[in-house]
C-alpha cells in the first residue's frame, strides 16, 4: 500500500484548523472488495503532552482510519463529522466486550466465523438500544434528541451546528462513553508504564499473571525524545494488555541513556508511584504461579471482613503489586 501523501490540515467542531493534526484519503486499492463508493479516510496527529506511546505509533504520530460512501470531497469536513459521532466509540466499545478485542483461535475461517457473530452482537445491541419509531416520532427537540439531528451537511453548517445550546449539540456534554471535568474529556486509562531492566522476564511474569503481549518494539528518534524530555533516547517496550482489553501495563528498558535511579525496592509509604493491584480468581494458584518465577511475598495474605482476600507481591527486580481475590 502506498502512503498519502496528500495530507490535508484537520479542522475541528468549530470548523477552525486542528493544530498537529492532518487527514488524508488512502488509495482506492485498500477498500478493494468493499461495496462499490466506498472510500478509507485516514487522520494522523501528535498525542496530547503525556500520552502514553504505543508501539503502532510511527514517526510520533497516531493514526486513525475511517470507512465511509459519503462522495464529498472534503476530507477534512468528513473526518470532522465522523469524530463528532460518539455513538461510532460506543458500538466499537461495544464490540470489543462482544470479542473483537481477541480473536481467540489459530485459524483464518474459524476467526472469520468468530468475526461474523461479533457483528452480529454488535447489531442487535444498536438495535436493542433505539426507541421505539413511535416514541421517537413523539420525541420533542431537547437533550433526548441529539441523535435525530442529521449530520451537518458542509463546513458551514458544522460552525454553525457547534454554537447551539448543549441540548440541540450534536454529541451531548453527559455522553456516558465521555465524562467532562470542565478541563478535559477523559476517555480511559490506557497503560501503567514500569521500566524494568530485563524485559524477557518481566514479559513472563505478568504474562503469567494473565496479562497478554500485544506487541515489542524500539522506541527511537527525536519524537520521542521531545515527549520524555530525554534526547537521544532508545528504548525497548513491551505492551501487556489485560485480559478484558480494558488496560495496558508498558514495559520500558532503557538503552539509551541508562536508567539513573532505583526505587524498585523502595518501602511501601515511599512518595511516589508505587504499584499496580489485579484481581484475581484464584488467589492461592495465582501466588503458586508467580512463586515458579521469583515472586515473593511482601509479607502475608490477609482477609478484609468477608470481602476480600489479598496481598502484596514483589516480583521480578523488586516489582511491586497487588492480588485481590473477592470471596463476598
Amino acid at each position: 500500500m502506498k502512503v498519502p501523501k496528500a495530507w490535508v490540515p484537520a479542522i475541528t467542531q468549530d470548523a477552525e484548523e486542528r493544530e498537529a493534526a492532518a487527514i488524508a484519503e488512502l488509495p482506492a486499492d485498500v477498500v478493494k472488495g468493499w461495496p462499490p463508493g466506498t472510500r478509507a479516510i485516514s487522520r494522523r496527529e501528535i498525542p496530547h503532552v503525556g500520552a502514553q506511546l504505543r508501539f503502532t505509533d510511527h514517526d510520533g504520530h497516531r493514526f486513525q482510519v475511517f470507512m465511509t460512501d459519503q462522495t464529498d470531497g472534503d476530507i477534512a469536513y468528513l473526518e470532522a463529522v465522523h469524530r463528532a459521532h460518539a455513538r461510532v466509540e460506543d458500538r466499537i466499545r461495544c464490540s470489543k466486550q462482544c470479542g473483537l478485542t481477541n480473536f481467540p483461535f489459530h485459524a483464518f475461517a474459524a476467526n472469520e466465523v468468530w468475526l461474523e457473530l461479533v457483528l452480529m452482537a454488535g447489531d442487535i445491541i444498536a438495535w436493542a438500544a433505539e426507541p421505539p419509531v413511535a416514541a421517537r416520532r413523539r420525541q420533542e427537540v431537547g437533550a433526548e434528541t441529539t441523535a435525530l439531528l442529521p449530520p451537518p451537511r458542509s463546513r458551514q453548517d458544522l460552525a454553525q451546528r457547534s454554537t447551539l445550546p448543549c441540548a440541540l449539540s450534536h454529541t451531548p456534554p453527559d455522553d456516558p462513553q465521555i465524562v467532562d471535568n470542565g478541563r478535559v474529556a477523559l476517555q480511559r486509562m490506557d497503560n501503567v508504564g514500569i521500566v524494568v531492566e530485563s524485559l524477557d522476564a518481566a514479559i513472563s511474569f505478568f504474562a503469567e499473571l494473565g496479562l497478554e503481549l500485544e506487541g515489542r518494539a524500539m522506541i527511537e528518534g527525536d519524537w520521542s525524545g521531545r515527549v520524555t524530555g530525554l534526547r537521544d533516547q532508545r528504548v525497548e517496550i513491551a505492551m501487556m494488555r489485560m485480559p478484558d482489553g480494558h488496560g495496558r501495563i508498558e514495559l520500558s528498558r532503557f538503552l539509551t541513556p541508562p536508567a539513573v535511579a532505583d526505587h524498585r525496592n523502595a518501602p511501601v509509604n515511599a512518595l511516589g508511584y508505587l504499584r499496580v493491584m489485579f484481581a484475581v480468581d484464584d488467589l492461592d494458584d495465582t501466588l503458586a504461579r508467580l512463586r515458579e518465577h521469583g515472586a515473593q511475598l511482601v509479607d502475608e495474605v490477609v482477609q478484609y471482613k468477608d470481602v476480600y482476600r489479598l496481598c502484596y507481591v514483589r516480583g521480578p527486580e523488586g516489582i511491586l503489586i497487588g492480588l485481590a481475590e473477592q470471596i463476598g
